[in-house]
């Protein structure tokens, strides 16, 4: 296995990981109280937006982490 694939698998791990990580602050956030309430006012907390911040992110790294494992 080549130094790319090896490279390729480890951005791919941890930008799953990452999308993970976001979606499960993002539904925990909603459930609380504070998601609840800033939800009737249809306002994004600072967590939801740090959440959503983190799926795109991890979500881009998953892809490319995938592009250079599959592209080698």
């Amino acid at each position: 296995m080549n130094m790319k694939k090896i490279v390729g698998l480890v951005v791919l791990i941890v930008g799953v990981a990452v999308l993970a990580y976001g979606i499960y602050q993002f539904v925990e956030i909603r459930q609380s109280l504070a998601g609840k309430i800033s939800g009737m006012f249809n306002k994004q907390t600072d967590g939801q937006v740090q959440s959503i911040i983190m799926m795109v992110a991890g979500g881009v790294a998953a892809a490319a982490g995938l592009f250079i494992t599959v592209k080698n």
